[in-house]
């Protein structure tokens, strides 16, 4: 027997029955690359307008601003730790040494994340004089997600992979990925579908000008962007053909970069009509954020499919063979 049909044959390894190989790890990274993503492009967005307020010579004393600045940076590099973790969760990062250690980012980010949301505590509470109990349940609500990892990282099934890259579960983690994709294109389906509606029921001159035609063309296109989020993850759900899934995936992140520069577009012009000739930096800020936001989760998607469609092309004969995960995607929806 070749080595090749050997390790078509070998079973993969689980802690329990019915639990992915990577217990649902490929999930949590797609989860914490998106939040990271959003909360970098939020923190960054506030960290600007606090710049600009410091620079028009707003209210306030220049120490509080730079200590709100100082922690609105904090805050960023949080995120940006945030989203690095869930990267290395998913493709790995190699030491000088040439170890793997895939949840060395989880790691760092869990000490990251108490320590930021023990400086929050401590300039509300000790700077600004924010009531105890108001600003010891925001650094608790701070402090949630990465005690909640860390406890999480203490347990056997996730202790045993700190050595080492992180095993590709039996479908390749898509049955995971397209729930969330199934639920968050759901949101977006219903939040932009009330937001269409709401412009039609309104009509008037809003809707007879020329920004407001183009913010109506931007929300079409981010309900046909929802719905192909939706055939998506719907269709990973059903087949278990790697190539449709990745295809989907594709189309709906190629449509979702569009919709984004389209929708960003719509907006910035639409507030160069309101401000008639004043220059307005907060107002690009917004837009620029926006869009960030917008392709941060079609740029996730498109990159997490082709990586694991690429993987299997370079495996050749020797790649495991894609078949349902053991728990049907239930891990990565906790």
């Amino acid at each position: 027997m070749s080595e090749s049909e050997q390790q078509k044959q070998e079973p993969v390894s689980l802690v329990d029955p019915g639990v992915p190989a990577d217990q649902g790890l490929s999930s949590l990274g797609l989860l914490m690359q998106l939040g990271g993503s959003l909360f970098a492009a939020a923190a960054t967005l506030l960290t600007f307008v606090m710049l600009l307020a410091a620079g028009l010579g707003g209210g306030g004393r220049g120490s509080d601003k730079l200590i709100i600045l100082l922690v609105l940076g904090a805050t960023v590099t949080r995120s940006i730790f945030h989203r690095a973790a869930g990267t290395e969760l998913l493709y790995g990062r190699r030491s000088l040494d040439g170890t793997v250690n895939a949840l060395g980012g989880l790691k760092r980010y869990v000490a990251i994340g108490i320590a930021h949301s023990a400086l929050v505590f401590l300039v509300l509470t000790g700077k600004f004089h924010v009531p105890m109990k108001l600003g010891l349940g925001i650094g608790l609500g701070m402090a949630v997600w990465p005690l909640t990892l860390g406890v999480l990282l203490t347990l056997p099934r996730f202790r045993r992979f700190t050595h080492g890259a992180m095993p590709v579960s039996e479908d390749k983690g898509f049955e995971g990925a397209s729930i969330l994709m199934t639920v968050l294109g759901t949101c977006g389906v219903l939040a932009s579908g009330m937001f269409l509606i709401m412009m039609l029921s309104a009509g008037g001159r809003a809707m007879s000008s020329g920004p407001g035609v183009l913010i109506l063309i931007a929300v079409i296109l981010l309900v046909i962007r929802s719905g192909l989020h939706v055939q998506a993850g719907l269709s990973g759900l059903r087949t278990t053909s790697v190539d449709r899934s990745v295809e989907l995936a594709n189309r709906y992140a190629n449509f979702g970069v569009i919709s984004a520069f389209c929708a960003a577009g719509a907006i910035l012009l639409l507030m160069m009509s309101m401000m008639r000739g004043r220059f307005d930096p907060s107002g690009m800020i917004f837009v620029v954020g926006l869009c960030w936001m917008l392709m941060a989760w079609p740029l996730i998607i498109r990159r997490f499919y082709s990586d694991r469609q690429f993987a299997d092309l370079m495996a050749g004969d020797g790649a495991s063979m894609h078949r349902r995960s053991p728990d049907a995607g239930l891990v990565g929806l906790g």
